[in-house]
């Protein structure tokens, strides 16, 4: 009886840790640019010509990370972001991702522009971003009603 009892009591403590680290998965929803309503739309193409990180924010208490990376010299390589992943850490939430560069910018595979729709949990004070694992800042933060 003990056996059994002490396999379920590990069972339950692995699948508490599992849905645990699960959570950071619901702070963000990958979303297609296609698919947003027009308000959202346009506000994110007056930033269509400028590459960057951005910050957008509507009244309907919604929050979206927005990172262009879509315009390219002519000669020069195209960056691409990768590896996106936020946290929550004390009252900050953290975002991470790769800025990474590709020498063909015609690669269909290579998302340029990328939206993210945030889960903001409301006890932050404080966003944080980080590429290549260095702190950087939004290019602009965007206030929409």
């Amino acid at each position: 009886m003990s056996k059994k009892l002490s396999s379920m009591l590990i069972i339950f403590i692995i699948l508490s840790v599992m849905i645990s680290c699960n959570k950071n998965d619901l702070l963000f929803t990958k979303v297609d640019l296609n698919n947003v309503n027009e308000e959202i739309k346009s506000s994110l193409s007056n930033y269509y010509s400028e590459n960057g990180i951005y910050l957008y924010e509507n009244g309907a208490d919604e929050v979206y990370l927005f990172l262009n990376g879509y315009n390219v010299a002519q000669g020069e390589k195209s960056y691409y972001y990768d590896d996106i992943s936020m946290e929550v850490k004390d009252k900050t939430l953290v975002i991470n991702f790769s800025e990474k560069y590709a020498d063909n910018y015609e690669n269909k595979e290579v998302e340029n522009r990328q939206l993210y729709k945030i889960n903001k949990p409301e006890n932050i004070d404080t966003i944080k971003v980080f590429s290549n694992e260095q702190e950087t800042h939004f290019d602009a933060v965007i206030v929409s009603k």
